[in-house]
């Protein structure tokens, strides 16, 4: 016979099936630590948007100046051409590794946001 966690589930179950008597089953929310967990995500997908800015503006005098010194007009940036011109320099490796976390960050955090604080509060923080 099922004891603790089985012995209310199987309750749950049973109350849910029936009408007469039944008590829904109530689980917590934990808003407290989701949204704790949505502004340290924030904050590190913020963080990383700046890295990644500091790594554009490296990129870009870098482009400009290859070019100048080749005596040609630089090309606009683009995820292409910057993994063949750099050749797979450091440069691109951290933006790739970067790129990676941000997408995975993002993902994360847009699971967790509640879509109705999503559409109603367009907060700039």
């Amino acid at each position: 016979e099922p004891s603790g966690y089985g012995l209310l589930a199987s309750h749950l179950t049973k109350s849910a099936s029936e009408e007469s008597g039944s008590f829904p089953p109530l689980y917590r929310r934990f808003e407290t630590v989701n949204h704790r967990v949505l502004l340290h995500l924030q904050d590190e997908i913020s963080q990383m948007e700046e890295d990644l800015h500091t790594l554009d503006e490296y990129e870009e005098i870098h482009r400009v100046s290859t070019a100048e010194q080749e005596g040609a007009k630089p090309f606009p940036a683009s995820r292409r051409r910057d993994a063949q011109a750099q050749a797979y320099s450091s440069l691109h490796y951290r933006r790739m590794d970067l790129m990676s976390t941000l997408i995975q960050k993002t993902e994360q955090y847009s699971k967790l946001l509640p879509l109705p604080i999503l559409l109603s509060h367009k907060v700039a923080l």
